[in-house]
């Protein structure tokens, strides 16, 4: 009887580990998952090898289509063009000039907004990530149905945004960002390869009951004047 309870226990002991969940994968530190995204889309030596970028995009918002190209140059010389239906809107970064030009008028650039500038203009800002100074893993999440490692980011003037990185690929799968006291989700479905290194190349944002669909139509790393970069005359 002891022998048969002993391997009885024994059996139920086994049971139990097979039929158990699996242990919760633990989550990455931030840069092994930057890193691995990196690797995704190229190589950090592919992404180093470029000294300019000028990207086209196509913005749908909510049925109003809207042109946008943003160009730079290292090391911090940026410019954005938007087509919109009130007319064209440039804003850009030379140096320590940040500066926009519409409709309304045109303006040096401070606080927040010409943060947002820089962010989007600097050159290896969603590539490297090399502008933020503090990242941290917070969670496992889901965005467009893909398990995502979501990574905290902090600029050293303190603008914080989330990015999600897909569990299997490493791919950029979702950026989270308060804009206006407004929380904007961007999920990305695509991806594109120009000259060897991959760009998120569809998104998909919801916000304020409004649909943002933006596609990117081309990207090319031919040289780019720093001539291009000047800051107008309205401006100085």
């Amino acid at each position: 009887m002891q022998f048969v309870r002993k391997h009885t226990v024994l059996a139920a002991a086994a049971l139990a580990l097979f039929t158990a969940p699996a242990a919760a994968q633990p989550m990455p530190q931030a840069q092994q998952v930057i890193d691995r995204y990196v690797e995704a889309i190229g190589g950090r030596e592919k992404a180093m090898s470029f000294q300019s970028r000028r990207l086209e995009y196509e913005m749908n918002i909510s049925g109003t289509v809207i042109g946008m190209n943003v160009a730079m140059r290292r090391p911090n010389l940026g410019l954005v063009v938007m087509q919109t239906p009130m007319g064209e809107i440039r804003s850009g970064v030379n140096g320590d000039v940040v500066w926009a030009v519409g409709p309304m008028g045109a303006q040096k650039m401070e606080g927040a907004q010409a943060e947002d500038i820089r962010i989007r203009t600097a050159f290896d800002a969603d590539i490297l990530f090399d502008i933020y100074p503090t990242m941290e893993t917070v969670e496992r999440a889901e965005y467009g149905g893909k398990a995502c490692w979501k990574v905290r980011m902090v600029t050293a003037s303190g603008t914080e945004m989330h990015r999600c990185f897909d569990v299997e690929t490493g791919l950029m799968v979702a950026t989270i960002q308060s804009q206006g006291g407004v929380e904007v989700t961007a999920v990305f479905d695509e991806y594109k390869e120009f000259d060897g290194l991959k760009y998120p190349a569809h998104s998909t944002a919801s916000a304020m009951g409004q649909t943002v669909e933006t596609t990117l139509v081309n990207v090319s790393h031919a040289d780019i004047p720093v001539s291009e970069f000047a800051v107008p005359d309205e401006v100085q």
